[in-house]
């Protein structure tokens, strides 16, 4: 069993610094949050990336801000470059005459070549699918992605398995799972030729499923 050794702080500013994600790519550590004022949509967060040699001193080396509401980012490691996934929550246009959701999704993802310099996000897939996590796997990238209709309907979410060759385009690889309000997805593979994933779900009393896949990954087994 693993043994807590050690815990310390290495970044503090009074704003609310959540929604960690923590990779070594090419001999140094990357982190990455959200920060915000607080863990709502309003006012819009922003995403901050950085970097450590020997996990004790650190240093900004990103920051993201694409005019939403950016969070829960994920770091890539795509071998020769690194990878960042984050969903956005934009402000859906309404005129007042019609009954409307009041955001919508979008995931973006940049890439770096050498860790500090970050490009404009660009969008991945459709609104409202979460590329929550992406795993690289046999010479590609998958990615379990859920899907709603609306931010209020998390009983009417499905899981999609989405596969990309260069972390942009992504093309629906087969249908994973529907309803019980399953949300935020992690692919993983103990084993070649077998994908697991283990997904938040509000029904039966906000338990966890596990999913089991044998290639070519087209039938889910929870």
């Amino acid at each position: 069993m693993a043994e807590l050794i050690d815990v310390r702080r290495i970044y503090s500013d009074g704003f609310h610094n959540a929604f960690t994600d923590l990779l070594r790519w090419r001999g140094r550590y990357y982190l990455t949050f959200r920060q915000s004022d607080n863990h709502g949509l309003q006012p819009p967060g922003h995403v901050l990336v950085m970097h450590s040699a020997d996990l004790g001193s650190w240093d900004i080396c990103g920051r993201i801000s694409t005019g939403g509401d950016d969070r829960d980012p994920k770091l890539i490691d795509a071998g020769d470059r690194l990878g960042l996934i984050l969903g956005t929550w934009y402000v859906r246009w309404q005129d007042g005459s019609i009954a409307n959701t009041p955001h919508d999704l979008v995931s973006q993802v940049t890439v770096s070549r050498d860790g500090t310099c970050w490009p404009v996000p660009r969008q991945c897939y459709s609104p409202n699918y979460w590329l929550w996590r992406v795993l690289p796997a046999e010479d590609r990238f998958v990615c379990a992605a859920y899907h709603f209709p609306r931010r209020e309907d998390r009983l009417m979410r499905s899981v999609h398995l989405l596969v990309s060759d260069d972390l942009v385009d992504w093309r629906l690889h087969c249908f994973m799972r529907e309803g019980y309000g399953s949300g935020e997805p992690v692919l993983y593979q103990p084993e070649p030729g077998v994908l697991h994933c283990v997904l938040r779900a509000t029904e039966p009393d906000n338990h966890s499923w596990l999913g089991r896949s044998r290639t070519p990954y087209t039938q889910w087994e929870w």
